[in-house]
């Protein structure tokens, strides 16, 4: 979806909609978008300027973020050390009035490999386990209120079940703290470290993994 197209022109009446139409009916309730922190189709500074321009009908500076592929290499690997050092900062400067929060995540522990997509991403465990350190460090150090690690446990049973699932599956298919047969990976040791910690003086952020 590109600006100034019809879709995009309908987006932002249903965003509109939707958001003061909720804050009507329940003034207390938050409501939050979901921004990428990259695409497939847009320059950085397009996705930076839709984003901004979409915070009006946003209570919260939510970011979706899978760092350990960078869309424009197809073929590298996923070193925590790639990372862009305004990583996260560059999203929450957008809106550092409003509260932040990493609202989807996760980092292969296997390689990725997409031939639909031309897509050859090397990962291990141990890089997943320095991913989370790292993600849970820069998210308290922008105050973030909470994480979502989006897919807990490699879920390859679902797409041996799923008939010819999307190519696009794959890119969260080792993505698990657990692996395929629900035994531990390196980095839930780190996620319940940070569970026990008291972070960002009284307040504590919050971990949460979706099931």
């Amino acid at each position: 979806m590109r600006e100034n197209s019809q879709n995009y022109d309908d987006f932002l009446i249903l965003a509109d909609t939707v958001y003061h139409r909720l804050k009507h009916d329940y003034p207390n309730l938050p409501v939050m978008m979901t921004f990428q922190d990259q695409s497939y189709n847009k320059t950085k500074t397009e996705v930076l300027h839709i984003t901004q321009s979409l915070m009006t009908y946003s209570d919260y500076m939510a970011v979706s973020t899978y760092p350990f592929w960078l869309y424009h290499q197809n073929n590298t690997n996923s070193k925590p050390d790639n990372i862009p050092s305004n990583w996260l900062t560059e999203m929450r400067d957008l809106a550092p009035q409003k509260p932040f929060v990493v609202s989807e995540t996760g980092y292969i522990a296997e390689d990725l490999v997409i031939p639909p997509y031309q897509v050859n991403v090397q990962g291990n465990p141990e890089w997943q386990k320095i991913y989370t350190q790292k993600l849970c460090q820069k998210a308290n150090d922008l105050n973030a209120e909470f994480i979502c690690w989006f897919v807990y446990q490699y879920y390859d049973l679902m797409c041996q079940q799923i008939t010819n699932p999307p190519p696009y599956f794959l890119v969260w298919k080792d993505n698990g703290m657990q692996d395929g047969d629900g035994q531990a990976r390196p980095s839930l040791n780190v996620w319940q470290e940070w569970l026990t910690k008291n972070l960002i003086g009284n307040r504590e952020l919050t971990l949460r993994q979706a099931q």
